[in-house]
């Protein structure tokens, strides 16, 4: 080969080393640059459009309307009542010989109001005032006017008694409600972490669609630039089959990211509550993973001090404890109900009597010709035989007991393991992306020093696109162990309970920074 040629070669092959390592047209990265959304955006939009977030606002407000409907069985209750009865009864013959009448007929109005409550501790006590008025038509007389005035009270000395067993179903909604409350901060929490887990692979597949959009790019060139060669006849046409073979294996690759990348996009979108048009039009991400600080490792020691924290502040857990605590009460209230009833009952108040037909008479009678304070006291039992209902009650109260125990012992078991598996996940997780990394560094040195070869005619250029390929790997294996990494901080967080300070009232404005969602949660030693 001459002088001449040689230099046209290098020349040439220097232009295909271009190819495969200058970075994608600019035209192309700043089709891409446009305003992105960052993961604190898609937080806050989760907590005012998450669904599970409303479903679980919505089951609060059923504990509320539970509780208010339990607490009115201890309402102070009035009652009205107003009857009239016109009563025509037949004479015995001697009566009608003495007093000249085939029947007596009798009219009679009666008025009674009472105001009246139960007790949390299960007594009863009312007040009342009843006014009857008669007249006997066919005899003549004056209309009787007869009024009572009364108090009363009812004490349950066995069955009933007690705040245990009165109060038992008002006590026990107020516990669920809490539970209620502490499961929509679970809610939350869990909704915040799918979120940003959604938002990192969102972050992932766009990176990886970057880098192999950068790797097609360059693919093309090679054979554009090839086919320069081969018309030059400075290279074999056979160069040219590989190289195709090699961009169409790039542009399956492409294709394949690009899926992904949607397939990222809507499953944020769903996280966040959008509709569906708005999915489609979802900002690209705009933070990185270079966010992340690798160098603030818990150790797997520190795996004691977070299961204690997680154990405080772990709002399913806490939720499962007052539901267990409900159960409690509820079986406190099912063995009070197997005892026999034994009531003790006393009214006192007096009677007044006044006679007319007027509308003053009947009023007055409440305080005309009082005869005396009236005083009545008592005592009932009612003992079922065999007590199936109550036993029933109790058997079923107790099983639902033990049931939430088992919940909550499992939760506690599961939320052990987990933080433990995650503390182990995410120092894995840093390691391997420090050696993702050191893989890319070697690989970008390599290609250089193949490069270099290339243009001393020591190397092929199969062998350059080959060690290209590696280094696209590399850096798509980078973006996953970031990916793996920004995972397994949302993990340990929500395991910890360490995400987010839930507003149970406002859930949309809880408090939440990108420390909580970047940054490993911090041991006190």
């Amino acid at each position: 080969m001459n002088p001449y040629t040689r230099a046209k070669a290098a020349l040439l092959l220097a232009a295909l080393c271009l190819c495969l390592f200058a970075p994608a047209r600019p035209g192309v990265a700043a089709a891409e640059e446009s305003p992105g959304i960052g993961l604190l955006d898609a937080v806050h939009q989760t907590l005012s459009g998450n669904e599970s977030i409303k479903l679980q606002q919505e089951q609060v407000e059923i504990g509320k309307g539970l509780l208010q409907a339990a607490t009115g069985r201890f309402d102070l209750t009035f009652q009205a009542s107003l009857t009239h009865d016109r009563d025509n009864s037949p004479l015995a013959e001697a009566n009608r010989a003495a007093s000249g009448l085939n029947d007596i007929t009798t009219k009679t109005t009666t008025s009674q109001d009472s105001l009246g409550r139960a007790f949390r501790n299960g007594a009863s006590a009312g007040i009342g005032v009843a006014v009857t008025q008669t007249e006997s038509i066919s005899i003549g007389p004056e209309p009787t006017n007869r009024a009572r005035v009364y108090f009363q009270l009812k004490q349950p000395l066995l069955k009933g008694r007690g705040i245990d067993a009165a109060g038992a179903g008002e006590k026990a909604y107020r516990l669920s409600l809490e539970a209620d409350r502490l499961d929509l901060a679970h809610v939350v929490a869990g909704s915040i972490r799918d979120t940003a887990l959604a938002y990192w692979r969102y972050l992932a597949a766009s990176e990886n669609l970057r880098i192999l959009k950068e790797s097609e790019e360059r693919a093309h060139r090679l054979v554009r630039e090839t086919r320069v060669l081969i018309e030059a006849d400075e290279r074999p046409a056979s160069d040219l089959i590989q190289l195709e073979a090699n961009l169409a294996e790039k542009l399956a690759s492409r294709i394949n990211a690009q899926q992904g990348l949607v397939d990222a996009k809507y499953a944020l979108g769903l996280v966040m509550g959008l509709p569906p048009e708005d999915m489609e039009a979802l900002a690209p991400p705009e933070n990185s993973f270079s966010t992340f600080d690798v160098s603030l490792l818990p150790s797997l020691a520190d795996s004691a001090p977070l299961l204690a924290r997680a154990l405080e502040s772990r709002s399913d857990l806490l939720a499962s404890m007052k539901h267990e605590e409900a159960a409690r009460v509820l079986v406190l209230s099912a063995r009070n109900g197997l005892l026999p009833g034994l009531d003790l009952t006393f009214e006192t108040g007096y009677s007044g009597l006044d006679e007319g037909n007027d509308p003053e008479p009947f009023l007055s009678s409440l305080g005309s010709n009082p005869a005396g304070l009236n005083v009545t006291a008592g005592i009932s039992l009612t003992l079922p035989v065999q007590n199936n209902t109550a036993r029933g009650e109790l058997f079923q109260q107790e099983a639902q007991r033990r049931q939430q125990a088992i919940r909550t012992r499992d939760l506690t078991r599961q939320i052990s393991s987990g933080i433990a598996v995650e503390v182990s996940a995410l120092i894995s997780s840093a390691a391997q992306l420090a050696k993702a990394r050191e893989s890319a560094d070697y690989y970008r040195r390599t290609i250089a020093n193949e490069e270099q070869k290339l243009r001393l005619g020591m190397s092929t250029l199969i062998d350059v696109v080959t060690f290209e390929d590696r280094l696209t790997g590399a850096l798509v294996n980078v973006v996953g162990r970031n990916l793996q990494f920004a995972e397994s901080v949302a993990r340990l967080r929500f395991a910890t309970g360490t995400l987010v300070s839930v507003d149970l009232e406002a859930p949309e404005k809880s408090s939440i920074g990108m420390e909580e969602l970047t940054r490993v949660p911090v041991v006190e030693h």
